[in-house]
């Protein structure tokens, strides 16, 4: 790995670990209140703090 891709490469790692996290809180919403997933409510899973 060279020195100029290196930050694409952390970019695109960033990119794929929040559109995993999206995936997961939008199925389990699903799983959890059919047809009322998109709105906020007790039932709304929330998604696990980034560790810095």
């Amino acid at each position: 790995m060279t020195r100029s891709s290196f930050p694409f490469f952390c970019m695109w790692n960033f990119i794929v670990i929040w559109g995993r996290l999206i995936t997961v809180a939008c199925y389990w919403g699903f799983m959890r209140r059919p047809g009322v997933a998109l709105q906020p409510g007790p039932g709304a899973p929330h998604p696990p703090p980034i560790p810095v």
